[in-house]
């Protein structure tokens, strides 16, 4: 299916039309297809609204793990803390460990939303998408030089919330539980 272009008021969709009848002819039309942009559904004031509000503390992902580490009985957590590297979502000071609640999209993970990438504006994204790697890398270094224990939960993990609770079981006790019941 043809999308239609702002400002291309010639090119209708080609299956109400036989190829013979297109503007361009059937070759033209290929060409002019590989031409066409995507037309952003949001005007740039609007999308420009939305991305702004997309912020970097309290998000979703970040409250569940909280809500959840309260619930195993972890708390005494600080989180964002400035002075720590990374500016960490929860951290332990006295037992020196750190989560990072990372979104699979911003921080490049290799699971399916990770690896998606934007079609608009590639070379932005791409430059974004790599220094947020970059920045991830170089406060893993400086946290363990320091040492800190450093823990990063996916958003695509908190799917499973059992498996979740044994992440965040093993890492701040530092013992190996599992999913075994005990009977």
């Amino acid at each position: 299916m043809l999308r239609r272009v702002q400002g291309d008021e010639e090119f209708l969709d080609a299956r109400s039309r036989s190829a013979s009848q297109l503007p361009y002819g059937v070759q033209g039309a290929r060409r002019h297809l590989m031409e066409i942009k995507v037309v952003d559904r949001l005007d740039p004031e609007r999308r420009s609204n939305n991305m702004r509000k997309i912020r970097g503390r309290n998000t979703k992902p970040e409250l569940v793990v909280r809500r959840l580490a309260r619930s195993l009985g972890y708390s005494g957590y600080r989180i964002h803390r400035v002075d720590i590297p990374g500016k960490p979502d929860l951290a332990w000071i006295g037992r020196k460990k750190v989560i990072f609640v990372n979104g699979c999209f911003w921080h490049s993970h290799t699971c399916k939303e990770g690896i998606r990438k934007p079609k608009s504006r590639v070379e932005y994204w791409q430059s974004k998408l790599e220094k947020n790697k970059f920045r991830d890398v170089r406060n893993l270094e400086l946290l363990t030089s320091m040492g800190w224990k450093v823990c990063v939960i996916w958003e695509c993990e908190l799917q499973d919330t059992k498996v979740l609770a044994i992440k965040v079981c093993n890492f701040v006790d530092g013992s190996q539980h599992s999913l075994r019941s005990s009977t």
